[in-house]
């Protein structure tokens, strides 16, 4: 072997491991969601986290949706969460009362359902909860 393939060769070695390391950061799997309108409205302009997912209608559910990572209060979803329903823009209602159990998960694959609740002077707030 010549001295110009053998230099060659620890070069090019390098340039592929840098390469693989890059790719595992570029190709993260990230959190898998499938969300389901349960709410028994149309919702417009639908976002969860900072991802817009668009409309969703009453009954329908999206495909699954990466996210980088996904918040969590005590094994609840406690992501934001707004959209318009009959013309009105609604958002979730944080129901926590401390942080110390909130966490992301960014690996996994999880299914809820968005539905709506209302708070004690009848304002109406979506909610995520597991799929049923």
């Amino acid at each position: 072997m010549s001295k110009f393939n053998k230099r060659l060769i620890e070069p090019f070695i390098i340039i592929i491991i840098i390469g693989i390391v890059l790719i595992s950061f570029v190709n993260f799997k990230g959190v898998q969601v499938k969300f389901y309108n349960n709410t028994g409205k149309d919702i417009d302009s639908l976002i969860i986290g900072e991802t817009l997912i668009g409309n969703l209608k009453k009954g329908d559910t999206t495909d699954f949706i990466k996210f980088k990572k996904f918040r969590f209060d005590s094994g609840f979803p406690y992501e934001d969460l707004s959209g318009t329903v009959n013309g009105n823009r609604i958002h979730d209602l944080k129901w926590s009362w401390c942080a110390s159990e909130r966490s992301y998960e960014s690996d996994g694959e999880y299914i809820f359902d968005i539905i709506t609740k209302e708070d004690n002077e009848g304002n109406t707030y979506l909610h995520l909860v597991k799929h049923q």
